[in-house]
């Protein structure tokens, strides 16, 4: 059975908020809806060599299917309660939508 989830993160300029699936999935998109704001996102929030940026009002998105190379790799690019990366606004508050799918 699929996964389609609609998730809201409050982010802000100060922590690096993580964004972590909410089931197994395979696939997501980000959408910056900040008043303004730049979006700051790192695969490891410790590493700004790990940095990019998402303007307002636009998407990113990771679409391409996982296949696990053996029978001890998850089945799933990114396994419930993993962190998928994390977000921070460069300026001031604002949400990040990120849709899950299974």
């Amino acid at each position: 059975m699929g996964g389609y989830l609609k998730k809201r993160f409050p982010i802000d300029a100060t922590n690096w908020t993580p964004i972590i699936a909410p089931y197994d999935c395979d696939m997501f998109w980000l959408k910056n809806i900040g008043a303004g704001s730049v979006t700051l996102l790192r695969t490891d929030k410790d590493d700004s060599a790990t940095e990019d940026t998402l303007q307002t009002g636009y998407q990113e998105s990771c679409t391409a299917i996982h296949l696990a190379k053996g029978p001890t790799e998850s089945a799933w690019r990114f396994p419930k309660d993993a962190v998928i990366l994390y977000a921070k606004a460069d300026s001031g508050t604002g949400p990040l939508v990120v849709t899950f799918i299974q």
